[in-house]
Parts: structure tokens; C-alpha cells; sequence
């Protein structure tokens, strides 16, 4: 739009000055409309820097100034002819996998006595026995908690009996392990909160509230004492292993387990 001067509003007859305002007042609406296009496109980036981030973008920003979209569909034309294409017939196998346990899984045999079955056809009650069904089943039996009650020797010096400052120090408790045998449980059971807790990602609190609702109450401080005593005593083991590793030329390591951030396959030479 030209500049104009006071001079050519004053040579402007009536019908020209009406059309001057009315081009201004359609430049301005253009202009202010453009103003609000551009202050959502800065608040839309501004979500984008600061906030959550998200695929999903907002309808009320989409297609903000009128652009021509090629690949948008013709208006009257909402439905485009689509290509035909002929897919050869096939046939698929319905597969049928059989879930196989261990063979030392052990059997139990349940017997169904006779309930007055009678024929679907005729309705006859004189049914003839000519086999059996059998039909398998998986059951689970839940995990027992038993007590091991260990009956240790104690010896006492003969030479030190007479000495009443040597007390308790001259008894010896044979084959007893100070760290390990005087925990309140076994190594058995200190092995499954184990694999619980890194391969079936099970946390120590939740191990303690199903220890709860069995009737124990064993708190996770418990639990995690138990852990790092036995992984103290399980070190050098860990370290010797540690050393017939490395004298290999090639080394596979593949972590399947729990899914931790710093956990990857991968391959050491």
C-alpha cells in the first residue's frame, strides 16, 4: 500500500476517500489476523521447548495460514478410485503346540466314579462302560516353608573348666559358621529372594509383603542383610570365575534377564 500525504487525502473526492478507508480496514483485519497466526505458532514452540513432549500435535494449529496442500484431496472429490490388487489364495496350518513339562514332572492319577449318566438320544440310564478319558492337567502346588532345626556338637576345654574368667570363651560349636548359620533363614531360601528380585524383578518390599500374607514377618532390611552376607562369601568365587573368563579369546555375554537401562547384548573380545 502507497504512503499518502495530507495533500492527496484533501484532492480525494468523497467516493475516494471511501474507498481508501475501506481498503485500510480490510489491510488491517488481514494484518491482525496474521498477528494471532504468529503468536500461536510462538506459544505452540514454546510448548514444545518447555513442556511434555508429544506426537500429537494441537487442530487448532494445523494448517494456520492458507497454503495450497498437494496432497490434500480435491474438494467434491472425497473418494479416490483405489487400485485393485489380486492376492493368491493360500491355505495356513492351524498350529497346534503342546505344552510339554519336564519328564520328572511328577503324575497325579484322579479317579471320577460314575454320576447315573444317562443316553442324550433316548434317554436311557443303562450305560455300559467301555473306557476311559484322560484328560491332563497342569496344577501348581504353592511354595512350603518348613523349619530346619540344626543340632550342633559343643565341646568345652577340659583344661580351661576350672577357670571361671574363661567362661563361654573355651566352648567350641563344631562345623557352626558365625555368618551364615546364625541367619534366621537358609541358603535355599536366601537363593529364591534372590531370583526374585533380579531376574524376576520383584523388589525386597513386595518380597516382604508376600512374606506377610504367608504369616512372617520379615522385614526388607532383613531380606537385604541376607543378600550381601552370601554375596560377601560368594566373591572370591566370582573373582576366580572372573579369571577363567578373561584368558578366552572371545567372550559372549548376552543379558535376557530384567530390563535395565545400563543392560545390553554384546560381545567382548
Amino acid at each position: 500500500m502507497n504512503k499518502l500525504r495530507m495533500n492527496d487525502l484533501k484532492n480525494m473526492n468523497k467516493t475516494e476517500l471511501m474507498n481508501h478507508v475501506l481498503s485500510l480496514q480490510e489491510f488491517t483485519e488481514t494484518a491482525l489476523q496474521e498477528i494471532d497466526d504468529l503468536k500461536r505458532i510462538i506459544e505452540f514452540r514454546r510448548k514444545l521447548e518447555f513442556a511434555a513432549k508429544s506426537e500429537k500435535i494441537d487442530e487448532s494449529l494445523q494448517l494456520l495460514f492458507d497454503e495450497v496442500d498437494v496432497d490434500r484431496v480435491p474438494a467434491g472429490n472425497d473418494k479416490l478410485p483405489q487400485e485393485e490388487v489380486t492376492v493368491a489364495e493360500h491355505t495356513r496350518k492351524k498350529s497346534q503346540k503342546k505344552t510339554e513339562l519336564p519328564s520328572d514332572t511328577p503324575v497325579v492319577d484322579i479317579y471320577h466314579q460314575r454320576d447315573g449318566e444317562s443316553c442324550a438320544i433316548c434317554g436311557n440310564e443303562t450305560m455300559e462302560e467301555v473306557g476311559e478319558k484322560i484328560v491332563e492337567r497342569i496344577g501348581y502346588q504353592p511354595a512350603k516353608r518348613y523349619v530346619e532345626r540344626h543340632h550342633y556338637v559343643q565341646c568345652r576345654c577340659s583344661h580351661c573348666e576350672a577357670d571361671r574368667e574363661a567362661g563361654e570363651k573355651s566352648l567350641v560349636t563344631s562345623g557352626f559358621h558365625e555368618k551364615v548359620d546364625a541367619l534366621m533363614a537358609t541358603p535355599s531360601m536366601i537363593a529364591q529372594t534372590v531370583v526374585q528380585k533380579f531376574n524376576d524383578g520383584l523388589p525386597l518390599y513386595r518380597q516382604s509383603g508376600i512374606f506377610k500374607r504367608e504369616g512372617l514377618e520379615i522385614s526388607r532390611q532383613s531380606i537385604s542383610n541376607w543378600q550381601l552376607k552370601y554375596w560377601e562369601l560368594l566373591k572370591p568365587l566370582g573373582k576366580r570365575l572372573r579369571f577363567h573368563i578373561v584368558q578366552s579369546n572371545l567372550i559372549n555375554m548376552d543379558e535376557k534377564g530384567k530390563a535395565l537401562p545400563f543392560s545390553s547384548p554384546w560381545i567382548a573380545r
